[in-house]
């Protein structure tokens, strides 16, 4: 769909009144109502008009009466527009209904019903994470979006378990057979500093290598009404 301003939609046709709107859903599944006096083509991309070439008149589009959804979720209410920004590059906004739905990436315009939503974020390649709680939409909105990635500290945790659990190991194994000489040679007085000292690594070093091993990324979400 070709604007009269230069601007261009691409997407599919849902529905069109030439004297009154077209509606289209986009490649990102973001559905856009646009009045038809802004709008200088709409219909398919291989009839679309050269810049300097009068346009033909659209077809007349009719609506079926039921029409299978693009989106895993559907709109139940009145929509409402939204603007998605964030200072970090290739930052998606997701949409959760038995899944994630990609909605866009920042920045971009795009359109929820009203109501609560469990939103997501995914920065580049990871995988969205859910925001801890509803995002709640009553206007149009601007979003704001950040994602705090905690990857490397998520590979020292589990460097650092590895590493407690093999020297406490080793330790502990050590202790454990000099004790077992001492006795042999009748001297059962057993220094267990090594053992101790093995527990000791084991479990403390593998435990906060298991709490670092498990920190999540953690996906922030402002929301502010204009």
């Amino acid at each position: 769909m070709l604007l009269k301003n230069g601007g261009m939609v691409r997407g599919t046709i849902s529905e069109l009144d030439p004297d009154d709107t077209v509606t289209i859903v986009t490649v990102t599944g973001v559905q856009r109502r646009i009045d038809m006096s802004g709008v200088r083509y709409a219909g398919p991309a291989d009839n679309a008009p050269a810049p300097d070439e009068e346009p033909r008149a659209p077809p007349k589009v009719e609506a079926p009466a039921q029409r299978t959804p693009t989106r895993s979720y559907s709109f139940q209410s009145d929509e409402i527009p939204f603007t998605f920004v964030s200072r970090q590059s290739e930052l998606t906004l997701y949409i959760r209904d038995r899944g994630f739905t990609p909605i866009c990436t920042a920045p971009c315009d795009g359109k929820l019903p009203a109501g609560a939503h469990q939103l997501a974020l995914s920065f580049r390649t990871s995988r969205p994470v859910a925001l801890p709680e509803l995002t709640r939409l009553s206007g149009r909105s601007t979003l704001r979006g950040s994602y705090v990635s905690n990857k490397d500290t998520r590979t020292v945790g589990w460097t650092v378990f590895g590493a407690s659990i093999a020297v406490g190991t080793i330790l502990s194994l050590v202790g454990v057979s000099q004790g077992a000489k001492d006795c042999l040679s009748n001297r059962c007085d057993r220094d267990d500093t090594l053992t101790i000292a093995g527990v000791i690594t084991a479990l403390g070093g593998g435990g906060l290598g298991l709490a670092l091993g498990l920190r999540f990324d953690e996906p922030i979400l402002t929301v502010t009404e204009e």
